[in-house]
This record gives C-alpha cells, structure tokens and sequence, in this order.
C-alpha cells in the first residue's frame, strides 16, 4: 500500500509538470465549485462518464483528468458541435476511457448544455448576484466571464442583456456560475431546472417562481411522456408574458448508462434522504459500508456540501459511490 502511494504521488506530480509546460505556468485548474483531486485511478483502462467544470486551458479537464479529443463527437446545447465550441468553466458531460494509473482518458462524447440562456433582469451588486429568467444566479472569483464582458467582471453585467450560464444548482434553486457568456442577438432561451407545482390540466409547471407553460410543446422527450414534481428537465422556448412557453421538453443531462459502468460527478447536495441517499446536481448517489471518503467524512454530508462522487452506475441508474472528496467553496459562494 505504501509503495502504491509513492507510485500515485509521483504520476501526479509528473501530470501536474506536464499541465505547467502545456499552460505557460497556469496549473490552477479551480474554477467554480469543487476544488479537488482525483483519490482514485484504476490500474487497468476502464470505461467512464464524468460530468464536472471543464478547468482546461487548451485542452478538455474534467475533476482533474485530462483527455484527448481528437475524435470525440461533440454536442453544444442540443446541436452538433467541435471541440473548440468547448470553453474554461463550462459543465461539461465526457463519456470515453480512462487510462491506468495516469491522470489521463480519451473522450468519445462531450455534451454541453447551458444551466441557463436569457435576458438579465435584474443586479443585486452587493451580493455579486443577478436573476435571469427568475433564476437566481450567483457568482464569485473562480466564475469566468467570456469575452465580450467588459470589464471581465460582474462589473460588466448590465441588464437586459441575454447571457449563458453554466453552472452547478444549489439545494434552493440558485445556480453557482461557473461561467458566464454574452449572447448577441436574438437566442431561444434554455433552462435547466427542477419541476414544482405541476399543473396537469392547464399543463403549467414552476421552476423556481418561473411559471413554464409547456402546452404548445413540439417535443417532450420525457420518462412516461410527461412531466412530473421533482423531476430536473431541459425547457428550450421564449419568455413570453412572464411565462417561459416552451417548444422543447426533455430530460436533462444524465450520467445514466451502462450498468457498472465508471461514473464521476462533481456538484452541490441538492437532496439528502439519509447518508446514503442523497443527490449531487440531480443525480442520485447511494454509498455503502465500502464507500472511502477524503477531505472529510460521512457526518459531513449536507446540503449543498461540495463534493466529488466517483463510483459505478447501479442497475436502476444510481451511482453507487466508490469514493467521495469532500471539497471547498469558494470564499463567495460561503
């Protein structure tokens, strides 16, 4: 076991040399949200989805794992994309292989969808925080605001504007922004959120105080045809008499794939029934007596603890943790 740490401290110190020659220096690779280092890599390549921040620059990291891209295909919210439509600072979906032993994969599919597309409609400067959509959306020092933000800070919000938000949900709805991009000209807006309040005959719906009329919907690509309370789901549409009329319905991003699959998550609790189940993001995480924890321990599950699950996907979708790294927020977010 001692020999097996020796050998894991030294392939990530040489990782961490390489991310220095490739970045010009820059290996701070903490964005927004978890702050933390994988604890656990196979000896043999294995199969995996991870969902994180993308924190590369140049070049796709997900919870500390670098992967090659050259023939990934590649979605940017619901269309075909390239690997350079991906930025620092978006969540991001990457299904492929991680190699053995080395901090390092190779990813078949990235998926990237917005938490959040709309019009900014209000600022709130002395919390660093804004509403979009009636979503509020909270930002800190590790957010990335994209060019054509000027000055490159919240500063540089103004409202009225539409804006991208990537980011992680909160147990209250709010979104921790991890990137913010500026939209110019006329978008559809997007939203990625939690169903309340389901009215099925006038087929209404809340997101957090935003009320979603979904009766003129094109497409509902959804778990038993319909919504229903408590279920995270993907709304394309317009804002349109203080309602979001939606086109498109679907389910959102998943980790849901092949039983036994490896799976990676990083994000807030949003839920917590017991200390082994809970929710991170809207994914549904289970431990049991074998589960290892790092930077923390059981009793520290919580609402809207920052954690990195690293498990394998159960047979009814759960991912059954492995090991979890408790991380820190950042000093904004606290």
């Amino acid at each position: 076991m001692k020999m097996k740490s020796i050998v894991l401290q030294y392939l990530f110190a040489s990782y961490l040399g390489l991310l220095t020659a490739c970045s010009g220096g820059d290996v701070n690779v903490a964005i927004s949200g978890p702050d933390i280092s994988a604890n656990w890599l196979p000896w043999t390549d294995e199969a995996i989805t991870a969902y994180g921040v993308n924190t590369g620059h140049g070049q796709i990291i997900v919870n500390d794992i670098a992967y090659t891209t050259s023939h990934a295909m590649v979605t940017v919210n619901g269309r075909s994309g390239t690997v350079s439509d991906l930025r620092r600072g978006q969540v991001i979906s990457v299904s492929g292989d991680v190699h053995g032993g080395i901090f390092s994969g190779t990813a078949d599919r990235i998926d990237y969808s917005a938490m959040l597309i709309g019009p900014v409609e209000s600022l709130d400067s002395s919390n660093n925080q804004l509403a979009v959509m009636g979503q509020t959306v909270i930002t800190g020092p590790g957010t990335v605001f994209a060019a054509g933000i000027n000055p490159a800070s919240y500063a540089g919000l103004s409202i009225g504007t539409n804006a991208e938000i990537s980011g992680f949900s909160r147990a209250d709805g709010a979104i921790l922004a991890t990137r913010i991009d500026p939209i110019v000209g006329d978008t559809e807006q997007q939203l990625i959120g939690e169903v309340e309040d389901l009215d099925l005959a006038n087929l209404l719906f809340t997101v957090n105080r935003l009320t979603v009329d979904y009766s003129g919907a094109l497409v509902i690509d959804l778990p038993g045809g319909a919504p229903s309370n408590g279920m995270t789901v993907k709304m394309i549409g317009d804002l349109a008499g203080g309602r979001f009329v939606v086109e498109t319905l679907t389910t959102a991003p998943t980790l849901a794939s092949v039983t036994g699959r490896r799976a990676q998550t990083a994000g807030l609790v949003t839920r917590i029934q017991s200390t082994r189940d809970f929710t991170v993001n809207h994914f549904a995480i289970a431990t049991n007596s074998g589960t290892a924890y790092f930077n923390g321990d059981q009793g520290d599950l919580a609402l809207n603890a920052e954690l990195v699950i690293d498990g394998h996907v159960a047979s009814d979708g759960t991912i059954t943790a492995d090991w979890i790294t408790f991380g820190r927020l950042v000093t904004a977010f606290r």
